[in-house]
């Protein structure tokens, strides 16, 4: 069909049929487009003498070869702008929208790579989960339950004290029949018997001695006694006079001290036979402190019946009482002498115990160490 007799217009050409439902292939329109060279414009200056240059249509035969000329130059073709589709036309899809398409489209992930992340995510959540709880017992284990192993008891404040708590009433103990419920007595100590303390002490000792000890009691028990008196040891003896007193200040009689220590020999038929005032003393030297006594008899008694009585002493058990620690085992009675006079005396495993007994007229000298005794005859005159 040519040109002039379209009545669509020029430059319209109808689609042409395939037949059997296809999409009729469309003749795309040919727009009519001015292209300008820099070697067109040089010839159009020359042909029109220096006007304004005139566009050579791309059909005519004075247009350089555009793609020779433009490469020669070395100026960018000029891009042609397609022109949208004619309304009437057919719709096509392109490579370039297909492509465009295919990019835009949002990607999905499959749905085994979803439960499968899932799944990470929860086995993670439960190790997370599971070490917040293990560091919460081991921080509740370290703040509170070990201060309480470490400290079972505290220190209350002020501020913290409670107030007491009414105290409830006692019951009472109903007592077994005869018996009466009574709040129990604080031991009273016995009562000295008459004749246990003097009004005066007079020493038996004609050389004075080294110290004199007044020694105060509270109780008249043997070990009381041996409590006042400490054992220790000295390179240099001392020799001390003892002075049994009361808290009152009232010296102790021969004959109550002299039962207290030997009670099995110094009876009260035994003790009549003594002046109820005599001597006691201790001496400290580098095996101890020993103790020992000086009695008097009454100028009444007959010496030889007395002594006859001395075998007694040699039986008593009460020997070690004279010693102010254990002396151990006893040997056999001897024979010795204390200050050239005869004694009779038996030694103890302690080293330095030895008991003896000797006469110095109508003095008794009772002692628990030979060196003790030879210093007390001294200081009885002999």
């Amino acid at each position: 069909m040519n040109e002039e007799n379209n009545p669509f217009g020029a430059g319209f050409a109808p689609s042409i049929g395939t037949g059997e439902g296809e999409v009729p292939l469309a003749k795309q329109p040919v727009d009519k487009v001015d292209v300008r060279t820099m070697s067109s414009d040089i010839s159009s200056l020359k042909e029109t003498g220096g006007t304004m240059p005139r566009p050579y249509e791309a059909s005519g035969s004075k247009t350089p070869n555009n793609s020779t000329d433009a490469n020669k130059v070395g100026l960018p073709e000029t891009p042609q702008t397609p022109k949208a589709p004619s309304p009437t036309g057919p719709v096509f899809s392109s490579n370039f929208e297909t492509k465009n398409s295919a990019q835009n489209q949002e990607w999905k992930p499959s749905p085994s790579a979803v439960i499968q992340k899932t799944k990470k995510g929860s086995v993670l959540f439960k190790w997370i989960l599971t070490i917040v709880i293990i560091a919460g017992v081991v921080a509740a284990v370290y703040f509170f339950v070990a201060p309480r192993i470490k400290e079972p008891s505290k220190t209350i404040s002020e501020n913290n004290i409670a107030a007491p708590e009414a105290a409830l009433p006692e019951t009472e103990v109903a007592a077994p029949v005869g018996e009466t419920n009574s709040a129990p007595e604080e031991a009273i100590p016995a009562a000295l018997p008459g004749g246990a303390t003097l009004e005066i002490h007079s020493s038996l000792f004609k050389n004075p001695t080294d110290l004199i000890l007044d020694t105060k009691l509270s109780a008249f028990a043997l070990v009381d006694f041996i409590s006042a008196l400490e054992f220790t040891s000295t390179s240099v003896p001392i020799f001390k006079e003892v002075v049994f007193k009361t808290q009152e200040n009232k010296p102790l009689s021969f004959s109550y001290v002299a039962g207290v220590f030997l009670p099995s020999f110094f009876t009260e038929e035994m003790v009549n036979n003594f002046e109820n005032d005599g001597t006691f003393f201790s001496y400290t030297n580098k095996d101890g402190t020993w103790f020992g006594a000086v009695s008097k008899l009454k100028d009444s008694v007959l010496i030889g019946s007395v002594q006859d009585s001395m075998s007694t002493l040699q039986k008593s058990p009460d020997i070690k009482n004279f010693f102010l620690s254990d002396p151990g085992d006893a040997g056999e009675w001897k024979d010795g002498k204390v200050a050239n006079k005869p004694t009779s005396l038996v030694s103890f495993s302690l080293s330095g115990a030895v008991f003896s007994y000797t006469w110095f007229d109508k003095y008794l000298l009772i002692g628990s160490n030979l060196d003790s005794s030879n210093e007390a005859a001294k200081r009885l005159g002999y």
